[in-house]
């Protein structure tokens, strides 16, 4: 990757655009371009052709463009980026060392809402954002030292009817490291401000979750997949000194199975640790029946 600090994926400069489009509802958005549509058309009545013809060509060019794609005359832009066939990150033996001792990692989840009329621009929200930037930047920024490996954004656009419910998932190799980045002065400002904010106002809700998985116990399979989640991570590569993906191809015998994939610290699981059917029946195969 030959950066001196590789970015994760929620760091990506489009996010804040996803915030805002996905904080209102699909028919706030079209009343607001109704309105705007209007508004252009009664004061500047000679542009009404011209307004009326901009989203149909965009419209046409759109659904063009989804034709060329789909028949392969155009290069498929949602392709890039794929990995082709099956991946893995795996945790055991030597195939990947970017996790934490003896193959353990740690998942922490960081969730944000706003519960106010106003949305994104009720009182506040300004500020918590700020303070969540710098967090997120101080953490991209020394991640090797607080040994966050990558980190993963997701909208939650079930639960609500308005989707501002964001969600944060970031992997550390361990537990010491996001203890480390909690007492962190950025992290220790930001949280200083929500604790004597929420005092008074409660309609910005924070949550966090933390699973410390020791080795052997977690696996991951992505079929076709872009780089995300898990997939998504990388680690300082010291004998190459440049930032390299934890993903593998699984194209090897040992990664086929549940178990080769969990590495030497599954004995565990595998002895007793899982039922019956997932230990035997689930994992494996089932043969052929005879004709």
């Amino acid at each position: 990757m030959g950066e001196s600090v590789a970015r994760s994926q929620s760091a990506k400069p489009s996010r804040r655009l996803g915030i805002l489009i996905d904080s209102f509802k699909l028919s706030t958005w079209i009343c607001v371009s109704i309105v705007g549509y209007s508004a252009i058309s009664w004061l500047l009545p000679r542009l009404q052709s011209i307004l009326l013809w901009v989203p149909t060509i965009l419209l046409a060019w759109a659904s063009l463009d989804a034709l060329l794609m789909h028949a392969g005359l155009r290069r498929n832009i949602w392709m890039e980026g794929v990995q082709k066939g099956v991946t893995n990150a795996v945790s055991g033996g030597k195939i990947v060392s970017a996790s934490g001792p003896d193959g353990q990692i740690v998942v922490f989840l960081v969730g944000a809402q706003v519960n106010h009329a106003l949305g994104i621009f009720s009182p506040g929200v300004a500020r918590f954002v700020a303070y969540f930037d710098d967090i997120a930047s101080n953490l991209e920024q020394r991640r090797e030292e607080f040994g966050m490996l990558g980190a993963s954004s997701w909208i939650a656009d079930k639960e609500r009817s308005a989707s501002n419910d964001m969600l944060y998932i970031y992997y550390f190799r361990t537990i010491k490291g996001v203890n480390k980045f909690a007492q962190d002065a950025s992290h220790a400002n930001g949280w200083n401000w929500y604790n004597k904010f929420s005092k008074q106002h409660k309609h910005i809700a924070l949550r966090h979750e933390l699973y410390h998985v020791p080795a052997g116990h977690w696996s991951n399979v992505f079929l076709n997949s872009h780089r995300t989640l898990i997939g998504a991570t990388t680690y300082k590569d010291e004998s190459l000194g440049e930032w390299t993906t934890m993903l593998r191809s699984a194209n090897t015998k040992r990664l086929r199975t549940l178990w080769g994939r969990m590495g030497e610290g599954s004995e565990s699981l595998r002895s007793g640790g899982l039922s019956h059917c997932v230990r035997r029946a689930c994992l494996r195969p089932r043969p052929k029946k005879r004709v």
